[in-house]
């Protein structure tokens, strides 16, 4: 092989001769080679060396690109406008794709004065004002929590923290529309919308007295799936004051709103919810509790007993037929189970 194919074969990137750190030499000094160089290299050298340009710059767009895509999968906001210039609107991602409308915000001078004339909770600094002004927080959004007495108990950074979680002024409204806001303040709303709660939800709880829920109760019955009819029973039948975790065991033991109205109409609401899951799992039906309840053979029983007469098979008409016969007041329950057996 001559010397001129040797320094083709250095040249060439697509050979295993490719000499990099030479090639980037040259390039330093000029990029152009001596006089004596130029006379003596032929067509063959000037094609291979427009091939390594052509090969480095691809190279080098390949890895800026893949920095910069790098980059964009580590951002925490997905969709913001970083470090946003004056008069530039930020949107930011918030639940089920919805996105805080992008506001254009006055200069700085301006928004510095009207958020100095705001009562948070801890007066900001000027820089802390230009924390909020460069995260694209509107006049119109600080108004509006303003409004729902939140700012009040706010610092400026949990301003930011609501804006950067999507979490719109609109949603905030609502919040304040159920009065559920003054109770939960600014961490609640952030775990309220991040769960999705809607405005309906929370507006059945309040209907229900069940106001004083912590926001953890309140996303914990949402995401179980209690519906808002369901809170609905639960007042009605006096059970608002039972506990968030004997809701959910109601809810998903399958005892239903008619269930429960059956107990409500057979005074058996004060009883632990515990019994209301055993009788229904037990197969014990409305009818049956409602026979009871008419021979008052209810009230005096424990849950366990009413069970173990309803799985023996006792009927509904043969309690009947012993209280018109003056028989049942007197019996405990394994004497009917006996008399029955014997019948």
């Amino acid at each position: 092989m001559d010397t001129s194919q040797r320094k083709n074969r250095n040249n060439d990137p697509n050979s295993s001769d490719f000499d990099l750190d030479a090639y980037l030499e040259e390039q330093a000094n000029g990029g152009t080679p001596s006089s004596e160089q130029e006379a003596t290299s032929r067509p063959e050298k000037r094609t291979s060396l427009l091939r390594n340009g052509i090969a480095i710059t691809l190279l080098l767009a390949l890895v800026c690109f893949w920095g910069w895509n790098t980059f964009l999968k580590g951002s925490d906001i997905n969709s913001a406008t970083l470090g946003a210039p004056s008069g530039t609107a930020v949107g930011i991602s918030a639940q089920e794709g919805q996105t805080i409308a992008p506001a254009v915000l006055p200069q700085f001078a301006e928004y510095l004065l009207q958020v100095k004339n705001m009562e948070f909770g801890i007066d900001p600094t000027d820089n802390q004002i230009k924390g909020m002004y460069d995260a694209g927080i509107s006049l119109d959004y600080l108004n509006n929590l303003v409004e729902v007495e939140l700012l009040e108990d706010m610092r400026y950074s949990d301003a930011i923290d609501l804006y950067k979680q999507g979490v719109p002024k609109t949603y905030i409204e609502e919040l304040y529309d159920t009065e559920f806001v003054p109770d939960i303040r600014v961490r609640g709303v952030k775990e309220l919308y991040a769960a999705g709660v809607p405005k309906n939800y929370l507006e059945a709880l309040y209907d229900a007295d069940m106001e004083d829920k912590s926001t953890r109760e309140v996303i914990a019955l949402y995401q179980t799936g209690v519906t808002t009819s369901y809170l609905e029973a639960i007042y009605d039948v006096d059970l608002e004051d039972t506990s968030v975790r004997e809701l959910i065991e109601l809810y998903r033991s399958g005892v239903t709103v008619s269930y429960l109205e059956a107990l409500y109409d057979v005074d058996f609401e004060d009883r632990p919810v515990m019994e209301f899951i055993n009788l229904y799992k037990s197969g014990v039906t409305e009818a049956y509790l409602e026979i009871l309840d008419d021979v008052d053979f209810l009230e005096d029983n424990q849950t366990s007993d009413i069970i173990k007469l309803y799985r023996s098979g006792v009927t509904a008409e043969f309690l009947e037929q012993l209280d018109d016969d003056d028989q049942l007041e007197d019996m405990s329950v394994d004497q009917v189970i006996t008399a029955y057996r014997n019948k």
